[in-house]
């Protein structure tokens, strides 16, 4: 199958194409690094997540990964799937790059679907660990299958999963929510995080605030940006399609 050209007559032949498949009942799959995915909907994506345009607020997929296990994720506004939905997370994680250092113990709580976790395994390298905290359950299994690692260690819990942390445990402490909100952040929460952190380490704590408006143009933008490498795979998986960069 050709490549669309880019720019805006490939957004329009991407567009006429998915609405083509949607009327026949044809569902999209595209596989990244091995992981296929399938949607069990044809409501594009963009569209299930935004409820004004008459979407759920998320978006199922049935993921097969390379040992042939099978798993239904559900892409929300907050469980994001970097594969599908783009890294949305990541930049705020990213902003911390220069201070790991190979070798650090870091914690991630919340750790999300794992692929913010994954880019900090790749920075500590194989003398370093990463510690993936997250209260999802769907999210972990993911993130465990997804993103496998020798120095990451993806485990469902919250912050109470700490208390048997010793005082000064991890070179960094990373905790990035998905959600906007104006409530303060837990003092309890805070102080819990940075027992755990070592003198002369550092903590990262913030939100990442995407409303449903750019969380809808976000996706789409994933969606047809170099549209050639998110080509509809056909029920017989035909096409391998290289994904997003988590």
């Amino acid at each position: 199958m050709g490549s669309p050209p880019r720019g805006r007559w490939a957004r329009a032949v991407w567009r006429l194409r998915h609405e083509l498949r949607a009327a026949m009942g044809l569902r999209s799959a595209f596989r990244v690094d091995g992981v296929y995915f399938k949607e069990t909907s044809t409501l594009p994506l963009w569209r299930s997540l935004a409820q004004s345009a008459g979407g759920a607020g998320s978006k199922q997929y049935r993921v097969t990964y390379p040992d042939g296990s099978k798993q239904y994720i559900q892409c929300a506004r907050d469980r994001i799937y970097a594969d599908a939905m783009g890294a949305m997370l990541l930049p705020a994680v990213q902003m911390a790059g220069g201070m790991i250092r190979p070798g650090s113990r870091v914690l991630c709580l919340p750790a999300g679907t794992g692929y913010a976790p994954a880019w900090l395994g790749r920075h500590v390298g194989r003398s370093g660990a990463v510690v993936s905290i997250e209260p999802d359950k769907e999210s972990v299994v993911f993130a465990q299958k997804r993103y496998p690692g020798t120095n990451i260690a993806f485990e469902c819990g919250g912050v109470e999963s700490l208390r048997g942390e010793t005082d000064g445990s991890f070179d960094a402490v990373i905790s990035i929510s998905h959600i906007r909100t104006d409530a303060p952040a837990d003092a309890c929460t805070l102080r819990e995080l940075w027992r755990v952190t070592r003198p002369g380490g550092f903590m990262l704590v913030g939100r990442a605030g995407v409303s449903p408006v750019e969380l809808r143009e976000r996706v789409r933008a994933a969606a047809l940006v170099d549209v050639h490498d998110h080509r509809a795979a056909d029920d017989a998986d035909q096409e391998a399609v290289p994904g997003l960069d988590a």
